[in-house]
């Protein structure tokens, strides 16, 4: 996944452990002409590959989308 506007980009990338568990917060500015379905899919995109990629590892991951 790439985001073809260059308005996008990464906010932040936070972890934390509660117990057992590993928390991912990411926050992603998305320009404010993308519509509500886009940002959507952008951000499941997201957490779908985080996932993915940290199967094991991570046990939840939150996507926050804000415009810019």
């Amino acid at each position: 996944m790439t985001f073809k506007n260059q308005k996008d980009y990464l906010r932040y990338l936070k972890t934390r452990k509660i117990g057992q568990k590993i928390w991912v917060d990411v926050g992603i500015l998305i320009s404010k002409e993308r519509t509500v379905e886009e940002s959507a899919k952008i951000s499941g995109e997201i957490r779908g590959l985080v996932m993915q990629k940290l199967a094991g590892i991570i046990d939840t991951i939150q996507v926050s989308v804000n415009p810019i």
